[in-house]
């Protein structure tokens, strides 16, 4: 819920950072959590960069939440 409340932050502060590792969490969680990195601008866009390398689930959510906002490399 609370990725869900931050959806198009873009205030001050680190909610992007604090959200970024819920990419982790069972795959409802994840989900919610990528679009609102998605939708943070550039501070979800640094975070889903971040992330982009990794191997697992987190990393393929990662690439695809950024090819989605054309941010892919």
């Amino acid at each position: 819920m609370a990725a869900y409340a931050l959806r198009g932050w873009q205030g001050p502060g680190d909610a992007a950072a604090r959200l970024a590792p819920h990419l982790d969490d069972t795959w409802a969680v994840a989900v919610n959590a990528a679009r609102t990195l998605q939708s943070m601008g550039h501070a979800g866009l640094v975070e889903l960069q971040a992330r982009a390398s990794r191997q697992d689930l987190s990393g393929l959510l990662a690439r695809q939440m950024l090819w989605q906002a054309g941010a892919h490399r």
